[in-house]
């Protein structure tokens, strides 16, 4: 009886993931269709602050360093956030020495303002800026002058108090990088766009962040997130609350993709997995019915290799990669041994979906925290922190 269920409850979960998958493929080629709107002339953004709190290792520096330079405005403003002891620091203050049409500020960033490692930089870069109109971007953000205009229109259009950027990854020339983007172009993208249609957006995607400073500071600024792990998630959805508008760009912002080791591999799809759970614990129970791929593998095990199971699971694969070959080609990503990619990238996904419900102890710039059921950072005692607490790791 109770493999019945099983066999049942698997076919089931293959099913509901094929249509998942084709329905937000059809979603996504439908959301980036050209419009008459991104054609019209939008009103001139006032001068903005971008804002750069750089974390350690990042990959090429001086180029993303260069290119957010590139994009400055007369009256813009580049905010810089560097621990002064790490190599970052040399780079930045060459760069705040190079002419430039706006301001660029190197802030000197030390410990002790907030648990989470990218806040902590955000509080004291803060008093830096002048500008209303604030762009956080990540340390890897590649940006180009056309990019930039165009999502400055796109700001200028609409009516959204906050106004985010998916991602997608360049650089990413080995097999551990692909494997750890390649949830992005899988997960992320297709539950963005079911989010969209179905209630909007009611949370922010830290790679890219618009609002005005006002907004900011009814939202309680960077200090009320101090120790929040999913501090992207929490501001957009204390925004959303307050009543505003938060908005997904047409524009995809690429980020360079960080060289990783197995074990670094391994912690970041650790950390990102325990970051859903706990920023929306009911959408990532509900991804159990999505994990076709697993479910065709353990489908076929407990049939014993039945015909059916294996039928079953060669349809899985073909949706499987002919959506992710589809949704690469929406966002412009193209993903080198995709049809290998995408059903190893699936695997991994499940087992640290599973790892997620275990523990919520994980490993984030250099460091190993704990993380509350309400998503609360804390330091997690053990050796390790007290052997290495200066140690650095890629984020």
């Amino acid at each position: 009886m109770i493999r019945t269920i099983l066999e049942l409850f698997l076919g089931y979960s293959c099913v509901v993931s094929c249509v998942y998958w084709l329905a937000s493929t059809w979603l996504l080629r439908r959301r980036f269709r050209p419009s008459s709107a991104d054609a019209e002339a939008a009103p001139t953004l006032p001068p903005v602050t971008f804002l750069r709190p750089l974390k350690s290792g990042v990959p090429d520096l001086e180029a993303r360093l260069a290119e957010a330079a590139a994009v400055l405005r007369a009256g813009d403003q580049l905010v810089l956030g560097v621990d002064p002891d790490s190599p970052e620091w040399a780079a930045c203050t060459r760069l705040a020495e190079q002419p430039s049409p706006g301001e660029i500020i190197v802030v000197p960033c030390g410990a002790g303002h907030a648990q989470n490692p990218k806040i902590n930089k955000l509080v004291q870069m803060q008093r830096a800026v002048r500008c209303e109109h604030l762009v956080l971007m990540d340390s890897e953000a590649m940006l180009t002058t056309e990019w930039m205009h165009r999502f400055r229109a796109e700001w200028a259009r609409t009516d959204a108090a906050l106004l985010t950027a998916g991602y997608r990854f360049a650089g990413a020339t080995r097999c551990l990088q692909q494997l750890d983007a390649a949830p992005v172009l899988l997960t992320l993208w297709p539950g963005l766009a079911y989010v969209e249609v179905a209630a909007g957006l009611w949370f922010a995607l830290g790679a890219c962040i618009a609002l005005r400073r006002e907004t900011l500071e009814t939202a309680g600024g960077w200090s009320a997130y101090a120790d929040h792990l999913a501090e992207d998630y929490a501001l957009g959805q204390r925004i959303r609350q307050a009543g505003g508008k938060v908005m997904l760009s047409k524009e995809v912002l690429p980020l360079h993709a960080d060289a990783l080791g197995a074990a670094a591999y391994w912690r970041h799809q650790r950390r990102i997995a325990v970051t859903y759970r706990v920023a929306n614990r009911t959408g990532f129970m509900s991804q159990v019915m999505t994990h076709g791929v697993t479910a065709a593998i353990l489908l076929i095990l407990l049939t014993e290799f039945a015909l059916g199971a294996w039928i079953l699971a060669g349809i899985v694969a073909l949706v499987r990669i002919f959506t992710a070959s589809a949704i690469s080609r929406v966002l412009a990503w193209p993903v080198p041994h995709l049809w290998l990619i995408a059903p190893l990238a699936s695997l991994v996904e499940s087992i640290v979906w599973v790892a997620a419900w275990c523990s919520r102890r994980i490993w984030w710039a250099g460091r190993w925290w704990s993380v509350s059921r309400s998503g609360e950072l804390a330091l997690s005692p053990g050796r390790a922190n007290e052997r290495f607490p200066t140690s650095r790791s890629l984020s």
